[in-house]
């Protein structure tokens, strides 16, 4: 693939608010010498009357969305060379329509970075692009689609000691909670230092654990629990401090999370539940240990023996650098 310019290219964007990540990806279009005119995904600040339907009423939502986007499109006055469309929950054929005949010329190019089973909207957008993408080897199988990880940011911060032997940071959902025990007696036992962060939006937490008696939410000290999510400035912070990253991915989940990628970038050892990291290029016995989450077990030995280095060309690879690359030079192919 021949090397990306993207130096003076005007570049629409429409992304998902997503603990920063997508700031990260426009900051590095805009690194690359390209204008970024970002529109976000969510509509829960335009609309009261969105907000109040329910999640799984997609049709419902979907004019809401057209009327968001064209109001949103109006400040874009340029000529884009490139439509680059994230997640794509709400791409009617109508709104794909109107870009693609305001901007011909442009490059239209699509990435799936959740399974198309949780934003099935997105394969019937699909047919609007040049280049789609998934983060999802099995849908990118089962779909004909082009197939790419996420990517990790490099960091200018100098090397520290890595004093943090497990490092546990999740969003609850399914069984985080259960993990997170587990982990706190292994820990003990062992005589580990854990560095845990559970993130929960503090309304849909009690309504979970109090209304719903959700098991997910419950047996965990209420103090354990925090409702601000963490920069991302400090989780690479922690990151430079950690020996074991331990990940658990939701039971429908096929694609890595980001922070399996981000062990990679930060050289450290993986523990996961997604056996499919047993395919990559990034595996490594030394670094990863796949567990069982019904009968969690992480070897001491893996903890404390040290990180295995990998080729260059591996680290280069999940860059981020690397990853925009694949996003929008696949289109020109």
């Amino acid at each position: 693939m021949a090397a990306l310019n993207l130096k003076q290219k005007q570049i629409l964007m429409i992304a998902p608010k997503f603990f920063g990540y997508e700031a990260m990806i426009m900051a590095e279009l805009q690194r690359q010498g390209a204008t970024v005119h970002l529109i976000y995904e969510n509509m829960d600040d335009a609309n009261v009357v969105y907000r109040a339907i329910p999640a799984n009423i997609h049709s419902l939502k979907m004019p809401f969305a057209q009327r968001y986007y064209c109001n949103r499109l109006r400040s874009v006055t340029a000529k884009v060379d490139y439509v680059f469309a994230i997640r794509g929950a709400y791409l009617s054929d109508a709104l794909m329509n109107s870009l693609r005949e305001r901007w011909p010329d442009a490059l239209f190019c699509l990435y799936l970075w959740d399974s198309v089973k949780n934003t099935p909207n997105a394969i019937l957008a699909a047919k609007h692009f040049d280049s789609v993408i998934s983060s999802d080897m099995v849908d990118a199988r089962e779909y004909g689609l082009g197939y790419c990880p996420l990517f990790y940011r490099k960091t200018d911060l100098p090397a520290v000691e890595k004093d943090i032997d497990l490092l546990y940071i999740c969003s609850l959902h399914s069984q985080r909670v259960a993990i997170y025990r587990k982990l706190m007696e292994f820990a003990k036992r062992e005589n580990l230092r854990v560095y845990a962060y559970l993130f929960a939006n503090r309304a849909y937490f009690f309504k979970q654990r109090y209304l719903h008696r959700n098991h997910g939410f419950t047996g965990i000290a209420l103090g354990a629990i925090q409702h601000k999510t963490i920069s991302i400035d400090e989780l690479l912070k922690l990151y430079q401090r950690s020996k074991v990253i331990v990940d658990y991915t939701h039971p429908g989940q096929n694609g890595f999370t980001m922070r399996t990628i981000d062990s990679i970038g930060y050289r450290c050892k993986l523990a996961t539940n997604n056996a499919n990291i047993l395919q990559t290029d990034f595996y490594h016995p030394n670094n990863i240990c796949l567990y069982d989450p019904e009968n969690f077990s992480i070897p001491v030995e893996f903890v404390r023996e040290p990180y295995q280095e990998l080729d260059a060309a591996v680290y280069n690879y999940y860059t981020i650098e690397a990853w925009v690359g694949r996003m929008l030079g696949g289109a020109e192919e």
